[in-house]
């Protein structure tokens, strides 16, 4: 179901009204919701999409997540997070970049690029739309996340640095940030950031440079961040299993936990992989896609684990070091998995499985644990006791109020 809303004749009471009846309509149709907007900020038009899943209740309040376009793009021309908001419920917004200059350049886009100043119009625009939804959409304010690929990446790195406030984590599919924009950043809390890119990117350097000098290295980025939150410099390091191997590319999984109150940074390094969004067709530019994981199932996985009061207060009720540590063997694994966990402290434990999609499909050892070390199995079946499908699935061991979160990969399926 799709609205499209004039953005400039429409009377702005009538636009609310149609917007909210849209909402009514699709609540008591059970039908996604597709609607397109405009609100007025810095005497401008600027518009957005926004996406709500049949499963949304107004009655609860509901995680919401930014997808930034890249440069010369569209809210059309994004990573797709849809398929995962229908089975996990929260809301995508995908706003539309203004005519921004990169160099002699003038194209759709986000004002990373140059003085922080100038990037205040953005950041106007990005604060407004969320206080916008949250007049007409039941947003849990405590769950607002950014992601965005190319300069949709540079715009949630900036958002992460200057309207830290409003975003409980960020995520760049190959972007970056400029070295002026690092030396001015200063969030207010610390920033789970996740990075995803390739080697083999022919437009943001991964090395640093390309269409502007300014561009920062990756590694550089990375450890920017890693020094922000204190997280462990030496990193947990993970091969992606290379399940793909036409794509011509695969990637490597960096891990640095450890942060003040909970926070982590997490990298993708892509070898070989282009200016694209692995484990989609969709592309920025040039081929070399990786198909090996889904960024926007990693993204989701990584963001649910935060919220903005854990990382604003010092309660962080979603951490692998407070309290319980975990890890798995084999995996991958073809007729069951070892799930082991160590508790310092006494707690209420169960263990989780979700999907790709992050439904809950089992729910194993629910029990009350002494402090010491626990181990459990799973064969890879569903609650009503059915093999599941071959693939990624992943599992979170609820102690108490302490989290441990982990991936698990399945070879044999139904």
């Amino acid at each position: 179901m799709q609205y499209q809303f004039d953005k400039v004749k429409s009377n702005p009471t009538m636009k609310k009204i149609l917007f909210v009846a849209a909402v009514l309509i699709s609540s008591i149709a059970y039908s996604q919701t597709t609607i397109i907007d405009s609100i007025w900020v810095d005497s401008l038009y600027r518009s957005y999409k926004i996406y709500i899943p049949s499963i949304y209740n107004p009655a609860n309040p509901t995680p919401l997540v930014f997808n930034f376009h890249g440069y010369g793009g569209n809210y059309n021309q994004t990573g797709n997070f849809k398929p995962i908001a229908d089975t996990a419920n929260f809301i995508i917004v995908m706003p539309q970049g203004d005519s921004v200059p990169l160099l002699t350049l003038y194209y759709p886009g986000w004002n990373n690029f140059n003085s922080v100043a100038d990037f205040d119009k953005d950041k106007n625009f990005i604060s407004n739309l969320i206080d916008t939804l949250k007049t007409q959409l039941n947003v849990d304010l405590d769950r607002v996340y950014a992601a965005g690929g190319s300069n949709g990446g540079f715009m949630s790195y900036d958002l992460a640095c200057f309207l830290s406030s409003r975003f409980a984590a960020i995520a760049s599919v190959v972007g970056s940030m400029t070295s002026l924009h690092v030396s001015s950043c200063n969030p207010q809390h610390p920033t789970p950031v996740m990075e995803i890119h390739g080697t083999a990117d022919s437009v943001v350097y991964y090395n640093g440079g390309a269409i502007d000098s300014s561009f920062m290295h990756i590694d550089s980025l990375v450890k920017h961040w890693v020094t922000f939150n204190n997280c462990s410099p030496v990193p947990v390091f993970s091969a992606v299993p290379n399940i793909i191997p036409f794509d011509s590319c695969y990637a490597q999984h960096y891990v640095y936990n450890g942060g003040d109150k909970g926070s982590s940074v997490e990298l993708y390094k892509v070898i070989d992989g282009g200016h694209t969004w692995p484990g989609s067709g969709f592309t920025f530019s040039g081929p070399k896609t990786c198909m090996d994981f889904s960024a926007s199932v990693e993204i989701w996985r990584f963001f649910r684990k935060y919220n903005l009061a854990s990382l604003t207060s010092g309660i962080n009720e979603i951490s692998s070091s407070a309290g319980i540590s975990s890890h798995v063997f084999p995996n991958p694994f073809n007729d069951f998995v070892k799930i082991s966990y160590e508790l310092t402290q006494p707690a209420e434990t169960y263990i989780s499985v979700y999907n790709i999609y992050g439904s809950e499909i089992k729910q194993l050892a629910h029990q009350n644990n002494s402090a010491g070390t626990y181990s459990i199995f799973w064969d890879g079946k569903n609650s009503a006791g059915t093999k599941v499908p071959a693939g990624i699935y992943f599992y979170t061991i609820h102690a108490g109020k302490s989290e441990s979160c982990g991936k698990i990969i399945l070879l044999s399926g139904k």
